[in-house]
């Protein structure tokens, strides 16, 4: 069935979201669901959200090269709630062969994080997210690739509706939050594989959280750790020295130009202006 969406659909999200809870919590990672999540902190979140900035990109790829395919990706994403509401906004695109949102989740498919999600709700007590994650799944799962493969090194293909597509330097905006920089323990590895999907328009953006505060087991001297940090530091500097990406702490334009943001982007040499409000 087809939904059609009215405008604002992001913004009415967040303003249901929280109306009914206002907390993230474990359900944001494991559902990919960044409803309330803000790329710069402010209290007015229909500015400053990271979902419409996300959207805005896609659909300003879309417009600027009508001929190519455009590709948002989520890695570690989960479920990926931002996907599937790509794939609600976008379902001509998708249908046209236009526009592709892909996810991968090492961990399992989207319907086995449902069940993790749902396992959590006695826990924190409000089951409005993974009842949301579930429709949504319900009805848009078939406009959504999802891959449990690692997309990094040689392996850049997905299947998708019996084609295979290599994604390298395909993707248009690459997403990750509790995904690889904090548990990679390889960092200088596997951020590099992300950064052979860039295509020259690509926006990749990383929770600034994710990149100074790391997960997983630490050896008490924190000699790995320390190591992590310095992989990370040196991925960073190849994504400029060999993908041509350059890094964006503060956003550039609009009503919060200058303003630091709560992601560490890294643009391709085409991408526009990182514009927020």
């Amino acid at each position: 069935m087809a939904i059609e969406l009215k405008p604002d659909f992001f913004d009415r999200c967040a303003r249901q979201q929280q109306d009914v809870m206002g907390m993230q919590g474990p359900y944001a990672a494991v559902l990919g669901d960044y409803t309330l999540v803000q790329l710069v902190k402010d209290p007015d979140y229909a500015a400053a959200r990271l979902e419409p900035f996300w959207a805005g990109h896609i659909r300003a790829c879309l417009k600027a090269d009508p001929t190519r395919r455009v590709i948002s990706y989520d890695a570690g994403g989960g479920i990926s709630v931002m996907s599937l509401k790509l794939a609600a906004l976008l379902q001509d695109e998708i249908r046209d062969g236009r526009f592709l949102p892909v996810v991968s989740e090492l961990s399992g498919g989207p319907e086995h994080f449902l069940e993790v999600a749902k396992a959590l709700v006695p826990q924190h007590g409000n089951s409005y997210q993974v009842s949301v994650a579930a429709a949504m799944l319900k009805e848009f799962r078939q406009g959504v690739c999802y891959t449990e493969t690692a997309l990094s090194g040689n392996n850049t293909s997905v299947v998708w509706q019996g084609e295979e597509i290599d994604l390298a330097g395909g993707v248009d905006f690459i997403h990750e939050s509790c995904a690889v920089t904090p548990w990679s323990r390889i960092p200088e590895w596997h951020i590099l594989g992300l950064g052979r999907l860039a295509s020259p328009r690509c926006v990749y953006a990383v929770h600034q959280d994710d990149i100074h505060e790391l997960t997983g087991w630490m050896d008490k001297a924190g000699v790995e750790r320390a190591q992590r940090h310095a992989g990370i530091v040196a991925a960073h500097r190849a994504l400029q020295e060999q993908f041509g990406l350059t890094p964006v702490d503060h956003v550039e334009a609009g009503a919060f130009a200058g303003r630091p943001m709560t992601y560490r982007i890294f643009k391709g040499p085409e991408a526009p202006p990182i514009t927020v409000g």
